[in-house]
């Protein structure tokens, strides 16, 4: 046994070096491993930075609508002091926004690039914490409202982080700035990652000397009452614009569309002046929104109607007006409710419809036809009151007569 100790002696001695070495192998790996991680780090920021570089580039050359602007990693703007925000923002929505790299920041904050200051949390809300759980919060009834969209931004952090500067800010109504404006936002980016192709976006609050202003703010902040955007596709050549009122909006976001020399008219500026001037006069919707593929066709156009008669995208405003009116369009679906109601669907299928025609069961035995298949299809012109359902214009018709063929 004793003869044994130099050699357990030795055994254990190379055991315990050979551990020792083998976990500074180890940690010799996972120092290098480090390095490698922080240097795909760097070279990933440097790549972003060169791709906004070279999109930036791009938007500067289609032409912003004026060379008194302001300039930021994510977007373009020429801030107007006597609103407190910006009178226009340009920025480019690109494919890599399905990247999902990085998270709200949440992080809004006066822009220093302002010299003369921006709007602040106070003009748009009061907050007093404390150390209850009951902390007192004083809304001013408007949103902070992205005028360039943070979630565009959301495949590079420090381009998301710069949206929340209060001069990517404006008082929106919630009803706006939470339903239609973002879906707007959402139809943008799903084109752009639909298309594989970038987009340059112009977004902008109407801004007039007679708007009013928020009463509470101490910077003066107004609160438009419109706000635009603009979309130009260079890969495909074409553009378009919207225009909504800053309120709650419940049509179909197609029926907000408008061209760009119309905006221009209204605002005074000259968007994109480097582009074909031919795209900023016209538009096809059917281009920009995907649910067109799928059987909607465009409303019949009002002035081949004749007198008293409204197509689908003017009907809404006779909603609940309690008089009888005429709608005309085509049949694009038709189809019985689980209660064996009839519904038709005029020129836009469901859920994005402008119009509906409802029959309702018991009414259906008046037809010598079923109206689900006969009327498929046909342009008609449908008479009766214009009700709500769903904040979306319903006639309820009973009678077939009511029904006749364009």
């Amino acid at each position: 046994m004793i003869k044994n100790i130099p050699f357990i002696l030795f055994l254990t001695l190379s055991i315990i070096v050979n551990s020792q070495s083998q976990n500074t192998i180890l940690i010799d790996l996972q120092e290098k491993l480090k390095e490698a991680d922080n240097l795909r780090n760097e070279l990933s920021k440097k790549i972003n930075q060169q791709k906004w570089q070279s999109y930036n580039e791009d938007l500067k050359s289609y032409g912003l609508p004026s060379t008194d602007y302001l300039e930021h990693t994510a977007y373009f703007f020429e801030y107007s002091e006597a609103h407190e925000q910006s009178k226009w923002v340009a920025h480019m929505l690109t494919p890599e926004v399905e990247e999902l790299g990085a998270v709200r920041t949440n992080d809004f904050r006066v822009d220093s690039l302002v010299t003369t200051g921006t709007a602040e949390q106070k003009d748009y809300f009061n907050y007093y914490p404390t150390r209850k759980k009951d902390e007192q919060y004083e809304g001013f009834g408007y949103d902070r409202g992205h005028l360039a969209p943070s979630a565009d931004f959301r495949w590079y952090g420090e381009a998301l982080s710069e949206s929340y500067y209060y001069s990517n800010m404006s008082p929106q109504h919630p009803d706006l700035n939470r339903e239609k404006w973002a879906e707007l936002e959402s139809m943008l980016r799903s084109y752009v990652i639909r298309n594989n192709v970038p987009l340059a976006i112009i977004t902008a609050p109407v801004l007039t000397d007679d708007l009013p202003k928020i009463k509470q703010s101490p910077n003066g902040l107004s609160i438009p009452q419109f706000y635009l955007k603009i979309a130009y596709d260079h890969t495909n050549k074409r553009a378009i614009g919207f225009l909504m009122a800053n309120k709650e909006l419940t049509r179909p976001l197609d029926m907000y569309t408008i061209s760009i020399d119309d905006l221009e008219k209204l605002t005074g500026y000259n968007y994109f002046p480097n582009i074909d001037q031919t795209l900023e006069s016209t538009y096809d919707v059917k281009e920009w929104f995907s649910i067109f593929d799928k059987g909607s066709v465009e409303p019949l156009a009002q002035n081949t109607l004749s007198r008293g008669q409204f197509n689908t995208e003017t009907i809404a405003r006779q909603m609940n007006k309690y008089r009888k009116v005429t709608v005309c369009g085509k049949v694009v679906s038709a189809r019985n409710s689980r209660k064996g109601h009839a519904w038709i669907n005029l020129d836009r299928k469901y859920p994005n419809d402008y119009c509906s025609v409802m029959i309702y069961k018991e009414d259906i035995t008046n037809f010598t036809y079923d109206p689900v298949k006969h009327l498929k299809d046909k342009e008609i012109c449908v008479e009766g009151e214009v009700g709500n359902i769903g904040n979306k214009p319903v006639i309820k018709v009973s009678n077939p007569k009511r029904i006749s063929d364009l």
